[in-house]
């Protein structure tokens, strides 16, 4: 919920000009949601997960980019992977019993 609440401030917030010039790590420092617009919802619950003990915006950044993404991105790919995967075991499976309902009803 938290995740979700974050990214809607950050959707309905408006920018102010000098808002608009600062780095996502600028944004985090000032406490402005702006810092996670190009980060999911999904992303941002680990950003929930973890305990982070003064923790600058350059680290939270380097974090999310660095670690939290590359997660996510791997979990979608590994999904993708299974069902391609899951996809061609079920279409062989299918073709070895048609072709053996075929050869059963040619010996009959």
């Amino acid at each position: 919920m938290q995740a979700l609440d974050l990214k809607y401030r950050t959707l309905t917030h408006v920018p102010t000009t000098i808002e608009k010039t600062m780095s996502p790590a600028q944004l985090y420092d000032a406490g402005c949601p702006l810092w996670c617009a190009e980060y999911s919802v999904e992303q941002l619950s680990h950003y929930f997960i973890m305990t982070f003990e003064s923790i600058t915006g350059d680290q939270i950044i380097q974090y999310m980019d660095n670690s939290v993404v590359p997660y996510i991105n791997l979990q979608k790919l590994l999904k993708i992977t299974v069902s391609v995967v899951s996809s061609e075991t079920f279409t062989e499976t299918a073709n070895m019993r048609l072709r053996s309902y075929r050869i059963e009803q040619h010996q009959v």
